[in-house]
């Protein structure tokens, strides 16, 4: 078949469905191999859903994640596996011996006679288990060349070793085969690292190499998406049998420094403070990783037991008190104790050496910071009642990134919950649209606040709205825009 016969089958091909449907022309949104944590999960969450139903073009499922060191790769692909009832197995394949993959020969007795068996893997999943299984190869290209050509073939077929084993039993040539519901990831670091001068020891994947892996992300520092899918989320733990249920992963004042930061100096800057140990003379260097703010958190917390099982009864009922009333749980009063700012600061101070030599100025920035907001933070009622009273402390922080939007939201809450007699609704009206005008606050985020008091349940909400939708233009418009805007998007 000449070029032309093929050009004129191809376009036939693509003509069919254009005569079969109308074509809209809408660009579909596109995604970038730059991923955030919740893009990550969303494609892992793919893939264990492809796994687990048995579809598949491929041998396997694979996916290979790039990022700096301490990110948070082996942390998202095992909580994920976990969510979902699959098995997390994690192997770095560089301190695994390259038999592992080969198959080791040894000498069997067979009819009295010795014969040449490779020896089954001990490191990898039992061949032909039903689950599903996230085989993550850590830090892979740490491994040297041997290794990384070990297990290429495993990452293509699922098979190990460059030659099969005779089975007596069945009478066939046979490999060990990878869990048919197998899915392979990678992972590694990339050799250099922003704002530090040594080099992370890995080596270069050849373009065989490469090529088994198809899918391929960078999961990079970031600091918006790392606070809201996993910092911010409830956590849970437990120690000899006494449970403890926490508002937050991560403790409030780290996460009120690295969203400060944040704001200030852009989306990566709180995972690249330098932490030094002297590396020009053999010491260690890093970054502040979502990991060192997390062995941070974790080191308060344990402090903070040891010194919670001190209190006496009369303090503990205090936090259970306070957690029965704010929480609707009582048995959270060590959550409650550790909510407390002064808590907060004094287990805090005990971290210096988390961040090098320099250690105790960032401690110090960070309960820097942390009072100043003590010290100028806006409650929603004062935005509400005493809007003149804060002003200048709004007009202060206008310019922040989420700030705005966050104390907005916070007042709409706050008047979800007023009752009848709580202030004056002509005070309220006034106040809110005073806000409006002198934030500057967008259409967008005023559609946010609309939702809560428009879908509220409470009379004096109810009546807010119908006053600011009568006299403030801002919100009027916004309000229109309101019913053209989806949950989801709001």
């Amino acid at each position: 078949m000449d070029r032309n016969a093929i050009a004129f089958k191809i376009q036939e091909k693509v003509d069919f469905g254009f005569t079969k449907f109308k074509f809209d022309k809408k660009m579909p949104s596109l995604n970038n191999a730059s991923v955030d944590y919740e893009t990550l999960r969303k494609e892992l969450i793919r893939l264990i859903n492809l796994a687990q139903k048995g579809r598949k073009f491929e041998n396997f499922h694979s996916l290979f994640i790039y990022g700096p060191t301490g990110v948070g790769k082996s942390e998202i692909i095992k909580a994920i596996a976990e969510e979902h009832s699959c098995i997390y197995h994690k192997l770095e394949i560089q301190k695994i011996p390259v038999e592992e993959f080969e198959g080791f020969p040894y000498l069997e007795d067979r009819e009295g006679t010795k014969v040449t068996r490779l020896a089954s893997p001990t490191v990898l999943p039992p061949s032909g288990d039903d689950r599903v299984w996230l085989l993550h190869l850590d830090e892979f290209n740490k491994a040297d060349s041997d290794k990384m050509a070990a297990v290429m073939n495993l990452v293509l077929t699922g098979e190990i070793g460059g030659s099969a084993d005779f089975n007596a039993t069945t009478g066939r040539s046979e490999k060990y085969k990878l869990p048919e519901k197998t899915i392979i990831i990678g992972s590694g670091n990339f050799k250099t690292q922003e704002n530090t001068e040594n080099l992370n020891l890995v080596n270069q994947m050849d373009i065989a190499t490469s090529e088994r892996f198809h899918r391929v992300v960078l999961l990079d520092y970031n600091a918006e998406s790392w606070l809201k899918n996993f910092a911010v989320k409830n956590f849970s733990f437990s120690f000899n049998g006494d449970s403890h249920a926490m508002s937050s992963r991560i403790s409030p004042i780290l996460m009120y420094f690295i969203m400060d930061k944040m704001r200030e100096d852009g989306n990566t800057s709180p995972f690249l403070i330098p932490i030094s140990f002297r590396p020009d003379e053999g010491g260690g260097e890093r970054t502040a990783s979502p990991r060192s703010w997390t062995l941070v958190s974790d080191n308060m917390l344990l402090d903070a037991i040891i010194e919670f099982e001190k209190l006496d009864p009369t303090e503990t009922k205090k936090y259970s008190d306070l957690a029965k009333d704010e929480l609707e749980d009582s048995n959270r009063a060590f959550d409650m104790y550790f909510q407390d700012p002064n808590n907060q600061m004094k287990f805090l101070s005990n971290q210096s050496n988390e961040f090098g030599l320099e250690g105790h100025k960032i401690v110090a920035e960070i309960m820097s910071r942390y009072s100043y907001f003590a010290e100028n933070r806006i409650l929603a009622e004062e935005i509400i009642f005493e809007y003149n009273k804060v002003k200048d402390k709004i007009l202060a922080v206008k310019d922040k990134a989420g700030v705005i939007l966050y104390l907005l939201i916070s007042a709409g809450y706050t008047i979800d919950k007023l009752k009848e007699g709580d202030g004056s609704l002509k005070i309220i009206a006034a106040s809110l649209s005073s806000y409006f005008e002198d934030t500057d606050i967008s259409s967008e985020d005023l559609c946010a606040f609309i939702y809560i008091i428009y879908n509220s349940k409470n009379k004096l909400a109810k009546e807010v709205h119908e006053l600011l939708n009568t006299f403030n233009k801002r919100y009027k418009n916004a309000f229109g825009d309101f019913y053209y805007t989806s949950k989801r998007e709001i």
